[in-house]
């Protein structure tokens, strides 16, 4: 009798022990778990606002609204990334292209997508620069390739240096870089117009030509009726890298911020990108 009670006594102790281990394991977890919890929300919390001005009407590469217009997501997810690293989070906001250069320029963004390097937009923006203070042309976010689409029995001709055979005039987006190169040729004829209703004035002769991205022309011409009309140059208009600049302020309050955007957009353009658009 005495033994059996032993039996039960060491069954009854075992069995504490083992309540104590469970519930000192569930303690344990909680604790993590509370823990990680806690560190997930001081991240998030802590993240940096990142207003990111960018043009519209919609122009696809950099469309951040759903999958069915947002062909070329790749982009946003490149930035979308290099912001996650760096501690940034990012709220897009549309607007005609003066009027995210107005902003960047007064810091009421942080930054552009995207902007061509200039001496005159260095001056009011950002760009990445390398330890001589000169533009780090590797920490590009696109190569940009401005062609000219012209009518389809057009004479218009570009060598790369000169144009010839413009009677109407050749176009670009407002504000552009490419607007800007045109009218220092004296061949722009100011409009501010979306692509497809360029490609309209060019089918009825009105306008000669118009300068844009040439991934923007692709898409916008695959859905265009009358496309076998329109052809695109030869030679490109326009070749250089786009960057994502940062207002003045941003770099200003948050330098190592922006060094390590610049670094971690290089990177995930790599990884998103590797070969462009």
């Amino acid at each position: 009798m005495q033994r059996k009670f032993q039996v039960i006594r060491k069954l009854h102790d075992k069995s504490h022990l083992v309540s104590n281990l469970i519930e000192h394991y569930n303690i344990g977890m909680t604790k993590k778990l509370s823990l990680l919890l806690f560190l997930v929300m001081t991240s998030t919390s802590h993240a940096l606002p990142f207003k990111i001005c960018y043009e519209s009407p919609h122009f696809f590469p950099y469309d951040t609204d759903g999958d069915k217009s947002q062909r070329l997501s790749v982009v946003i997810k490149t930035i979308n990334e290099a912001s996650k690293e760096t501690g940034l989070k990012v709220q897009y906001i549309r607007a005609s292209w003066d009027r995210c250069l107005k902003d960047i320029e007064s810091n009421k963004v942080d930054a552009l997508l995207t902007s061509l390097w200039t001496k005159e937009r260095d001056k009011v923006a950002s760009f990445p620069k390398n330890s001589n203070n000169q533009l780090d042309k590797s920490l590009y976010l696109l190569k940009a390739h401005y062609k000219i689409y012209t009518h389809i029995d057009s004479k218009l001709s570009w060598d790369g240096h000169s144009l010839s055979n413009i009677n109407e005039g050749i176009s670009a987006p407002k504000s552009y870089i490419a607007s800007e190169k045109l009218k220092g040729m004296k061949v722009l004829k100011e409009t501010d117009i979306k692509v497809k209703q360029a490609f309209d004035l060019i089918l009825k002769k009105r306008l000669d030509g118009y300068v844009v991205l040439k991934e923007v022309a692709d898409i916008i011409l695959s859905e265009y009726p009358r496309k076998y009309l329109i052809k695109e140059l030869e030679k490109d208009f326009l070749t250089d890298y786009l960057y994502i600049p940062v207002s003045k302020e941003f770099e200003k309050k948050s330098p190592k911020k922006t060094k390590k955007f610049f670094e971690e957009l290089a990177k995930a353009r790599k990884k998103y990108m590797p070969n462009g658009l």
